[in-house]
């Protein structure tokens, strides 16, 4: 399974892009758990650099968050590292699967735009 890409979701709008997006992700970081420990040593040897990975994830998610912003519906005070670092900790801490998906979907909701009425 490959990272997925936030061209994939362009059709849909920014918010269900966000959340199809990071349950994709889910997915994908799903299948490499059982290889974590072994990334760990990895990139603490400095073959390989996790910086890389991290931009590629905030590029993703900067295309759909200036999607987002663009039409209205999502926040414009969050930056792409704030919720590639939400995204970190709920896959880290979250028990299964189901519970990092209701994390996620509380996630998405706190991006969205409110009306300042």
């Amino acid at each position: 399974m490959a990272q997925p890409d936030a061209a994939d979701f362009a059709e849909l709008p920014p918010p269900a892009a966000l959340r199809e997006w990071m349950r994709r992700y889910q997915d994908f970081v799903a299948t490499k758990r059982g290889m974590a420990e072994a990334l760990r040593a990895v990139i603490a040897s400095g073959a390989i650099n996790s910086g890389h990975t991290r931009e590629r994830l905030e590029v993703a998610i900067a295309t759909i968050l200036d999607a987002g912003r663009a039409d209205g519906t999502l926040r414009t005070d969050v930056r792409p590292a704030d919720i590639s670092a939400g995204m970190a900790g709920i896959m880290l801490t979250a028990a299964d699967t189901d519970q990092a998906t209701r994390m996620l979907q509380l996630l998405v909701d706190g991006l969205l735009a409110r009306d300042s009425a």
